[in-house]
């Protein structure tokens, strides 16, 4: 067998090797021109190639997190309690994702007092789309009590990811000082 013969049979046993351990989506790959690529929140690399997939993140609708009004996801106070909590859902991923969904739990003492599903348009890569859901009168947090916040974005896991484990936000939003 010639050198050039050894190398082509070395290639194609290498291709399908490669075709047989990794899924379709996993075949559509984007190359760094040989730079080594670095995971992305656990994102599988082979060969310094990253698969092009999309990768949801649920994020603080403000920077900061002090559970008081207007900050991380709590929205304004009116009245007795607050309006709504807020929310942003981001395509931090390499390809665009289609419609989606966000899963919202309101808890208080280990109890959920108020779900919703609130659908996601499709996002391109590096979109956001910011979400509100109303907060009921039975969910607001009395004195001394924190309203906890949990959301998942894609809670079914029906869309292929970077990153599967990434895709939930745990915060709070607390009463009235007691």
């Amino acid at each position: 067998m010639t050198p050039f013969a050894k190398t082509l049979t070395s290639a194609t046993a290498a291709l399908v090797l490669m075709s047989s351990l990794a899924s379709a989506a996993d075949l559509k790959l984007r190359s760094d021109s040989g730079r080594k690529v670095l995971p992305r929140g656990g994102a599988q690399v082979l060969n310094g190639v990253t698969p092009l997939k999309p990768d949801l993140v649920v994020s603080l609708f403000n920077a900061q997190e002090t559970g008081q009004p207007n900050t991380g996801v709590c929205g304004a106070w009116i009245g007795n309690g607050y309006k709504d909590v807020r929310l942003r859902v981001h395509n931090i991923g390499h390809e665009a994702i289609g419609l989606t969904s966000l899963t919202i739990l309101l808890q208080k003492g280990g109890s959920t007092v108020g779900s919703t599903v609130i659908q996601i348009p499709p996002l391109q890569p590096g979109q956001q789309k910011a979400v509100s859901y109303a907060v009921p009168q039975s969910a607001q947090p009395g004195l001394g009590e924190n309203l906890q916040i949990k959301a998942k974005a894609d809670a079914p896991n029906h869309e292929a990811e970077l990153s599967e484990t990434n895709n939930t936000l745990t915060s709070y939003c607390a009463g009235p000082a007691a």
